[in-house]
């Protein structure tokens, strides 16, 4: 599980960093500060998409990645989740036996 939250963390951080460096340098960008970029970058990996804060043409291709990135994360720690609890009960099974 930590590695799986790990990953998150730093393709969020990554992508809003990138955003917030580039960002900040125009003075009428919908991103100045990190809070604008930390929240781009969860409405985004969220695949939620407000609209609120949008990246202008030349960086509509990293919240496109950005969003995938979520999306594949998500279908990730299902199948994480889904497999640990299959072995947890499939180990269950074999100490404690089918049912009557």
């Amino acid at each position: 599980v930590p590695i799986i939250g790990t990953r998150k963390t730093v393709a969020l951080s990554t992508a809003s960093l990138l955003v917030l460096e580039f960002e900040s340098r125009e003075p009428e960008a919908n991103i100045q500060t990190g809070g604008d970029a930390i929240w781009w970058g969860l409405v985004t990996i969220t695949t939620v998409g407000y609209g609120d804060v949008v990246l202008p043409a030349g960086w509509h291709l990293l919240s496109g990645v950005e969003g995938l990135t979520g999306i594949l994360m998500a279908g990730w720690s299902t199948a994480f989740f889904f497999s640990v609890a299959n072995r947890t009960i499939t180990r269950r099974a074999r100490v404690v036996g089918p049912p009557d």
